[in-house]
């Protein structure tokens, strides 16, 4: 059990924090195609 938790801990805070970093790119995209929009570019 323990071993388990240890091994299953950080796979857990990596996926976690590679889910939190695709979802932030994909804002991010979002917020820049506005920003483009609004300065009338394309």
């Amino acid at each position: 059990m323990t071993g388990f938790i240890l091994l299953g801990a950080p796979l857990v805070v990596v996926l976690g924090c590679l889910f939190w970093v695709l979802s932030f790119s994909k804002e991010q995209e979002r917020i820049n195609a506005e920003r483009w929009k609004a300065q009338g570019a394309r």
